[in-house]
């Protein structure tokens, strides 16, 4: 894993080869023990490529997300012959898939003000103001963990949260914006969370059971 070592470029390309590699087992191979066994061999890869990054806690973090948590849950799912994953996909939707917590839009027949209306709809909204208010704040809160032992807990927790929150509703946009420049729509994941008035509600805004594909997902 030396080869490894602190490289986002190397851990991407062995990240798509272990996603190709599960491709082509998955289309040779029935759903269940069979092609279970022939994805096993990659679970190991991907909660251990995590901890190639040892200079940046968030780095690790991020890539533990896509990989450890996400891609895992993804395979296990293959596994069984449920999921986002189908080895019928073209390589690159199969790609940016299993390594991305997006889910990509299915195309549906039809034309009108209802596939107008679908394909605004999966527009990520990036408006300059709001991204350069999120950049701000991910700077300031940054600058504010240097005195992390100053702050009380319940500040330190709730400042960690607007971090997370400002960095991935920065993050998922771009990569939307990246998958829509090849041609591909995705599922929106956030639908104003802040605005839930329930911890049901809250989740359903943020959308994982369609955005992430997690273990509790099963199409």
């Amino acid at each position: 894993m030396e080869f490894l070592q602190d490289s986002i470029p190397m851990v991407s390309l062995a990240a798509a080869a272990a996603a190709l590699y599960a491709r082509a087992s998955s289309s040779l191979l029935r759903p269940g023990f069979p092609r279970l066994v022939a994805l096993l061999p990659l679970f190991p890869f991907l909660v251990a490529a995590p901890l190639a990054f040892t200079s940046s806690a968030i780095i690790r973090a991020t890539i533990a997300f896509f990989l450890a948590w996400l891609c895992a849950f993804k395979l296990a799912l293959l596994a069984a012959g449920r999921g986002p994953l189908d080895p019928a996909l073209p390589v690159l939707t199969f790609l940016f898939t299993a390594l991305l917590p997006v889910k990509l839009r299915q195309r549906r027949g039809g034309a009108g003000a209802g596939a107008a209306a679908s394909t605004k709809a999966s527009k990520p909204d990036l408006s300059l103001v709001s991204c350069a208010v999120k950049a701000a704040v991910i700077a300031v809160i940054l600058r504010l963990y240097q005195f992390n032992n100053q702050l009380h807990l319940y500040v330190r927790l709730a400042v960690y949260g607007v971090l997370i929150y400002c960095f991935l509703d920065l993050f998922f946009p771009c990569i939307a914006l990246a998958v829509g420049a090849l041609g591909m729509e995705t599922e929106p994941q956030f639908d104003r969370p802040y605005l839930a008035s329930s911890l049901r509600d809250f989740w359903g805004r943020i959308d994982t059971t369609k955005s992430f594909a997690g273990p509790w997902n099963t199409r």
